[in-house]
């Protein structure tokens, strides 16, 4: 709905956002009131039953239709050196929170999973000194991979979302 009034040059793009991805306060403003407008719309013909519908056929396969996100209250992984952060979460932006952490080179950390694909969420650090980790899935050294914890930037750390192993074998892994 927005999109297509910025399309049309209805709406200049930096009214509502600085840098083409993060809304501003208008641009979030906008948002709410078209979701707002249809949750309205939703409720006003609640007691109308719902009319048949057919979903187009996706473009792509969808490979995070059945994604889980493990957190260290949801998971009992192997430790060998990292330890549970049991750390209170106090708001929304305090996101670095209900995972492990370890301080020695030779710490690890095993974890089982099921499916064709996985990623892993770490903290990368903009003013200490970071962390790399190696990851390995089914013990095959030959296709790890490093997560480096270093963060480039100066605005703060970053919640870094990496995928580790994509279209792999349905099956558990390690």
């Amino acid at each position: 709905t927005i999109y297509a009034k910025v399309l049309s040059g209805e709406i200049m793009n930096r009214q509502i956002t600085p840098d083409d991805l993060h809304p501003n306060d208008l641009g979030h403003e906008m948002a709410a009131s078209v979701i707002d407008h249809f949750l309205n719309k939703v409720y006003e013909n609640m007691d109308e039953p719902e009319a048949e519908s057919k979903f187009p056929d996706p473009f792509t396969d969808n490979s995070y239709e059945k994604s889980v996100r493990y957190r260290n209250m949801d998971i009992s992984p192997k430790l060998n050196g990292f330890v549970k952060d049991t750390t209170e979460q106090t708001d929304i932006t305090d996101c670095f929170k209900n995972g492990w952490y370890a301080d020695n080179d030779n710490d690890s950390i095993e974890f089982e999973f099921e499916g064709s694909g996985a990623a892993l969420q770490y903290r990368r650090y903009a003013h200490k000194t970071a962390p790399k980790a190696r990851v390995v899935i089914d013990g095959d050294q030959e296709k790890s991979m490093i997560l480096d914890g270093k963060f480039d930037m100066d605005w703060g750390d970053n919640l870094e979302l990496t995928t580790i192993a994509e279209k792999i074998e349905n099956k558990k892994h390690t």
